[in-house]
């Protein structure tokens, strides 16, 4: 694992973070609270808000405006400030190019601008949405390297990388069972909200920014429940997904498409 170097000068600032570096360089494993020490969720969000300015900055002095502008911006966050205007280079499972990510944010942007209403207040429709439209899966749902702790980890979700303060609207109509911070068993979840949609199904959103909703609270498919983030475990902004049923984490590539 390795930062890169404005994580690092922000690091090394603090007490401890010298000697920090030098054992993630050593390649050997950091606990989830010194990752939390040492590059806390408000460090994270200062230098990605710094990045954004910067790519909106970029943006508009290409000429860019409403819609596009979005694009753009997606375009530069996506593959650096270099990055060509609608560049055909591709990520490294060959699955998005500069260009559809950036049309893939603004289709994000623009569904989580409209109202939903198919779903009445606390009734579930049965079928599982997106919880932001649009927006690409940056991890799977299964077996996988995890980006903190180098070991193989089971993935009970998915995640989907967005900026911080995307909204994040209810899967479906439910009733909110959780809305805090993640307790021991689930400390590396962050800020998170529980739905509970009857019939023993559940959707959780992990490592949020704010929350809108409160312990009770009925959601309609649609309802925004909070914006993305990236509290507790986590290398940087995006929503962590899960579907349970009775308890158990299912993939949930098996209820909508992404």
């Amino acid at each position: 694992m390795s930062y890169r170097s404005d994580v690092r000068q922000t690091v090394s600032q603090k007490d401890g973070g010298a000697a920090f570096l030098a054992r993630v360089d050593s390649g050997a494993a950091v606990s989830e609270a010194e990752v939390e020490r040492f590059f806390s969720a408000s460090d994270q969000d200062n230098l990605f808000k710094g990045d954004q300015t910067r790519n909106i900055d970029q943006a508009m002095a290409e000429g860019f405006s409403g819609g596009r502008l979005i694009e753009r911006v997606g375009q530069i966050h996506f593959g650096g400030a270099g990055a060509p205007i609608d560049g055909g280079a591709s990520d490294a499972h060959g699955r998005l190019t500069l260009k559809t990510y950036g049309e893939e944010l603004r289709s994000q942007y623009e569904s989580a601008a409209q109202t939903k209403t198919n779903s009445s207040c606390g009734q579930s429709t049965g079928a599982i949405a997106s919880p932001v439209a649009g927006a690409p899966v940056t991890s799977e749902f299964g077996w996988r390297i995890h980006p903190i702790y180098g070991d193989e980890r089971f993935h009970a979700g998915i995640d989907l990388g967005v900026p911080t303060g995307t909204p994040v609207q209810a899967a479906d109509g439910g009733t909110v069972t959780f809305a805090g911070v993640s307790g021991s068993m689930t400390s590396g979840y962050g800020q998170l909200v529980i739905v509970d949609h009857g019939n023993g199904r559940e959707t959780w959103y992990a490592h949020l920014d704010n929350m809108n909703v409160k312990e009770g609270q009925q959601l309609a498919q649609g309802d925004v429940l909070g914006q993305v983030g990236s509290t507790g475990g986590s290398t940087g902004p995006h929503l962590h997904f899960e579907v349970r049923e009775n308890g158990e984490p299912v993939d949930p590539r098996q209820y909508t498409d992404f």
